[in-house]
């Protein structure tokens, strides 16, 4: 198996959705399913905007069923479920363009960009290197395309691979029984609160323990902490 890094350039039919209105929206998934096509999209920008977008959306594509399943203050998830009558055609070439020529490809990034060019970054896999010049050279027939990577060996991503990442994430963010029980008693004696009601001393004689110990503890416990929140926000 080999893989290569692309950049393609192509007319994308959610251009609309963003110009103007100092927004971004990334494709985040894209799945056939029975008698339709399903997009999830992430959209940034300020509320006003994402609100404008989406009823944008429901107006220019009454047929598309669209539904906003996660949302904070200046990013929403939208699904888009469109009709399979509804022919995307050159809407999603990366997928024809794969089917035509054998390869899988992950999108790393598929962002509409502001203006008439949309681009996307593609990983492709393909099982010679001939396979992966021809699904480049396929991508030249519809837009521009710029070579990101040499090609080279490796293997497809299976499931095990993603879980394995999953996994070194969430031991990166667990506490241990330990930390998280001195992380409550130091909340609950106001070490978090501004002023501090409570010192690493004053806790460490709580625990029996050395003070540097406690301060070592409660700096990872708080480390862990930081870093599930912005894995939460990437």
């Amino acid at each position: 198996m080999y893989h290569q890094r692309l950049l393609f350039k192509h007319p994308c039919y959610f251009c609309d959705l963003t110009e103007g209105n100092n927004l971004t929206a990334f494709i985040i998934a894209e799945v056939g399913i029975e008698n339709a096509h399903q997009l999830i999209i992430e959209i940034r920008g300020n509320a006003a905007a994402i609100r404008k977008a989406c009823t944008h959306i429901k107006r220019t594509y009454p047929t598309y069923n669209l539904t906003t399943i996660w949302k904070q203050k200046r990013k929403h998830i939208i699904k888009l479920l469109i009709p399979q009558q509804h022919d995307l055609g050159g809407k999603r070439p990366v997928v024809n363009v794969a089917e035509k020529t054998g390869c899988l490809f992950n999108r790393m990034v598929g962002i509409p960009h502001k203006g008439a060019q949309g681009w996307e970054f593609l990983k492709v896999y393909a099982r010679t290197k001939t396979g992966l010049k021809k699904f480049a050279a396929e991508l030249e027939r519809i837009g521009e395309v710029t070579i990101g990577s040499p090609i080279q060996k490796t293997h497809f991503p299976t499931a095990s691979d993603y879980l394995s990442v999953l996994l070194q994430d969430a031991e990166k963010c667990t506490l241990t029984e330990k930390q998280e029980k001195l992380v409550e008693i130091a909340h609950k004696h106001g070490f978090y609160t501004y002023p501090r009601k409570t010192s690493i001393v004053k806790l460490a004689k709580n625990q029996l323990r050395n003070p540097k110990t406690v301060q070592e503890m409660i700096r990872k416990a708080e480390q862990k902490i930081v870093t599930a929140y912005l894995l939460s926000k990437s």
